[in-house]
């Protein structure tokens, strides 16, 4: 019996008493019963949702807002976590110093028990930029990772291993991945099968416009092959794109104000994170945190709704690297699996042949290339913003 019905028994048995309202006794027994009816058949589902511990691994080229978006994972009260490990990766600065940080981030937090795994220090097929520094400082941290080295001698290096295993393990765990995806290719390649039981936030890529050029988002940017390879392995992730993250914007005013609010530990990231956003603020007019809007989004993917979506990557070298060609609706997918002279024999028959079923050609295209991906156009900032708020303060 459901929790409603039983509500509306309790009530009608409790209204057939004459004067039920004048009647304090009664009254007392009815909201005795209506207690005892919610907390037996509403709350305790309520509370094992609420309690039921998410699996999760983090990785991260650990810049100043992955530093943020880690710390907020480890202190926020949204959903209980169960950290299944961190991998560092090149990205914002060299991958030793983004171990560095992500070992001193979890120092920070008092969580020196989560494992950490340095994983890729490159791209699959090319150097590794260093234009990080511009937005991060050299070591990552604007000089907190470089002021406190941890050390780095017991951390393993055999990433793929590590995901390989881990992912067999817990089918069905999140992988939030906020730096460029190497490590997830190079997972994919040795082991598809565990890697595709893994909920996969992807942070990067673009629609409309970008944040390294006119056209590419900075993760996919520094390793296209990889998103590409991602993609390809059936692994169908999800995307928090420049397009969503781009719209949380913020100030050197409000991370100030967010900053003195939070805890002790959260200040103590405060100058990296102030220079962060001026340096942003100076060179674009804006600023953003994409990576805690990622965070906030896996722990709670009720803040943006997915849609399904067919992505390629623009790989080669020049303006064009980095650009991800995002179709959604039916004609986009169209132009990506097809070229021209293909399209154009479909119209000549489409006009010339007697009964052809153009419906039926258009549904043998799109077969050839299904949806890879989940693309997340847009997040709810308010509600994003009042988690990292709420989160920070803990």
């Amino acid at each position: 019996m459901s929790a409603f019905v039983s509500l509306q028994n309790v009530y009608r048995a409790a209204h057939r008493r004459s004067r039920l309202w004048a009647c304090p006794r009664s009254l007392a027994i009815f909201l005795l019963a209506l207690a005892v009816t919610l907390a037996g058949g509403l709350l305790p589902a309520q509370s094992a949702h609420a309690q039921a511990p998410l699996p999760i691994i983090v990785d991260t080229d650990a810049g100043v807002d992955d530093a943020l978006a880690l710390l907020w994972l480890l202190r926020q009260d949204q959903r209980p976590l169960q950290v299944l490990g961190v991998v560092s990766v090149f990205g914002n600065t060299d991958v030793n110093n983004t171990t560095n940080n992500v070992l001193y981030v979890l120092a920070l937090a008092g969580r020196s028990d989560i494992q950490v795994v340095k994983g890729a220090a490159a791209p699959l097929v090319r150097q590794p930029t260093l234009t990080g520094w511009f937005l991060h400082g050299p070591d990552g941290l604007w000089g907190l990772g470089a002021q406190n080295p941890q050390d780095q001698s017991g951390v393993s290096t055999d990433a793929v291993g590590f995901y390989c295993a881990t992912a067999a393990a817990n089918p069905g765990a999140t992988l939030l991945a906020l730096g460029p995806a190497t490590n997830i290719a190079q997972a994919a390649a040795a082991c598809p099968d565990s890697m595709r039981t893994l909920n996969i936030v992807l942070l990067g890529g673009a629609k409309g416009g970008g944040n390294k050029t006119p056209v590419a988002e900075a993760n996919f940017w520094s390793d296209p092959d990889a998103v590409q390879q991602v993609l390809n392995a059936g692994l169908r992730p999800t995307i928090l794109p420049f397009d969503a993250f781009s719209t949380l914007r913020t100030d050197a005013k409000d991370i100030d104000k967010l900053l003195r609010k939070s805890s002790p530990t959260a200040q103590m990231l405060a100058p990296a994170v102030l220079q962060y956003v001026n340096v942003q603020l100076q060179f674009t007019g804006v600023a953003v945190l994409p990576d805690l809007t990622a965070a906030v989004y896996a722990v709670d993917p009720s803040l943006g709704g997915p849609v399904s979506a067919l992505i390629k990557m623009m790989s080669e070298d020049g303006i064009s690297r980095g650009q991800s060609l995002v179709a959604l609706t039916m004609a986009e997918r169209i132009a990506l699996i097809i070229d021209d002279a293909e399209f154009s024999q479909l119209a000549i028959r489409a006009f010339t042949e007697p009964g052809f079923d153009l419906g039926a050609a258009l549904g043998e295209i799109l077969a050839r290339e299904p949806d890879n991906a989940w693309f997340v156009p847009a997040v709810d900032n308010k509600a994003v913003w009042q988690a990292v708020e709420r989160g920070l303060r803990n």
